[in-house]
């Protein structure tokens, strides 16, 4: 099963927050995509600020109508 690493870079967004998030990614993943697009299961995993492959990064971008973060997809 291939892991996803998630990686905090924002400075509003405290690392607990971020961990929090990672049910919801599974279950987009596993249950939304997999059955439409045939994607592997895969298991999303947390790694400290540096320390990151960078798959999915959640930087400092708020929205300028709503004012909430936003998350973006980096890959390196």
């Amino acid at each position: 099963m291939p892991q996803i690493a998630v990686g905090n870079e924002s400075t509003v967004i405290s690392d607990a927050d971020v961990q929090k998030m990672l049910p919801a990614f599974d279950h987009q993943w596993n249950k939304d995509l997999e059955p439409v697009w045939g994607v592997d299961t895969a298991a999303f995993v947390f790694t400290p600020k540096g320390q990151h492959p960078a798959v999915i990064v959640v930087p400092n971008h708020r929205d300028r109508n709503t004012g909430v973060e936003s998350g973006a997809h980096l890959f390196k």
